[in-house]
């Protein structure tokens, strides 16, 4: 029987990614693979009351414990990982040669021996350090958002790259970019990859009838650039706008007091509310919304963007990123700037029909976990 190792250090934030790698593994299992998951803190039971994915669906057949990384300082925490990974590859280096592949679902840290077949998911050009290697001009780079767009941080990237040592693994595994602007990334660069495909998402929701409410579900991290949302919502004082986020332990300490800074500035807005919850639990906040407002510029497809679709909802996003590429899809409205957002979602709200809901949740089923599980089996068979 063929053995695989799906390595997937933190279920912590029990997020995007590790519904990625829950339907990695089920797919494997289905596939008749015997498979073994190497993590630092997978807990079966919450990990399936978060998602509600039936662990008798698929079979684990072990569990490796991997130490758990713990910053000692609040800041540098990406040479600190670092050092932590070097550390642990050189722990694992034999564990990788018995299993027929290896499967790495969150991180590019501790990719496999060039001689392992190794697949590696391919979420953000940041997770590869590979800044120098762009061979594209700046402004295209700076598209790309993340840790990309910080032109004075490359000499720190350039550090970190040398220290991981790891480029020769990268170009030996597959990656699986989750977006078409992450497979032009890698061609760009020169890496091996199957073509995109995008992340699994729980296409659960559906339209009910709508309000005439802006949502975002999100995390509550910079990058999901929540200003932008506040500001839209500053500027359309009689529309309702609507905040589901959550934070973990975590980003609390890599962030420090931004999460409270946004729930501030989100109760000074009459029009603006603020729920801390998962959105499985309380589905009508997107089933319920007319109009999604993404503010995120990150390269990869945002799932609860995607879910929002299927639930019936108008998309606005940015004209650059993931966003962009599900309203591609899907339907709905792209903006550059924050004036254009204003228009863009005031037309959203104020055009809005029971039949564009209807469309969009249709369209969005090419979003959907089975779909994604099997694209993972044809890559199998190849």
């Amino acid at each position: 029987m063929t053995k695989a190792l799906v390595v997937h250090p933190r279920w912590s934030i029990a997020g995007g990614g590790e519904y990625v790698c829950l339907n990695i593994i089920k797919a494997l299992c289905e596939e008749g693979i015997k498979v073994t998951l190497m993590s630092s803190d997978y807990h079966p039971q919450r990990i399936e009351k978060a998602f509600r994915f039936n662990g008798k669906n698929f079979d684990i057949s072990d569990i490796i414990q991997m130490n758990e990384f713990k910053a000692i300082l609040p800041r540098f925490l990406a040479l600190q990982r670092t050092a932590f990974a070097v550390s642990e590859r050189k722990k694992i280096s034999k564990i990788y040669q018995e299993y027929d592949m290896i499967w790495h679902t969150q991180t590019a840290y501790f990719l496999g021996p060039p001689e392992s077949r190794t697949f590696n998911v391919f979420y953000d050009p940041s997770d590869l350090f590979l800044i120098q290697n762009i061979r594209t001009s700046s402004a295209r780079s700076i598209s790309l958002g993340g840790p990309l767009a910080k032109t004075y941080k490359r000499p720190y990237y350039r550090l970190l790259r040398r220290f991981l040592n790891n480029e020769g693994d990268v170009k030996a595994a597959f990656n699986i970019p989750l977006s078409k602007a992450l497979e032009e990334f890698l061609d760009r660069c020169g890496y091996n990859h199957s073509p995109y495909m995008f992340p699994p998402c729980d296409m659960s929701f559906k339209p009910r009838v709508k309000k005439k409410r802006v949502v975002q579900v999100t995390r509550i991290v910079p990058h999901k650039r929540l200003e932008d949302f506040l500001e839209v919502a500053r500027r359309l004082s009689d529309y309702d706008f609507l905040i589901v986020g959550s934070v973990s332990e975590s980003e609390k300490r890599i962030n420090p007091g931004y999460a409270d800074k946004i729930f501030m500035e989100a109760m000074k807005l009459r029009n603006v509310n603020y729920v801390e919850t998962r959105i499985k639990n309380n589905p009508q906040f997107l089933e319920e919304s007319s109009v999604y407002l993404y503010t995120s510029q990150e390269p990869g497809i945002n799932i609860s963007a995607a879910q929002a679709a299927g639930a019936g909802c108008v998309l606005v996003t940015p004209n650059i990123g993931g966003g962009a590429e599900i309203v591609k899809h899907v339907g709905g409205y792209w903006y550059r700037t924050i004036p254009e957002a204003v228009k863009y979602v005031r037309l959203a709200l104020e055009d809005y029909s029971q039949n564009d809901a209807e469309n969009f949740s249709r369209n969005a089923q090419i979003f959907s976990a089975e779909n994604f599980r099997e694209n993972i089996k044809k890559l199998l068979s190849k």
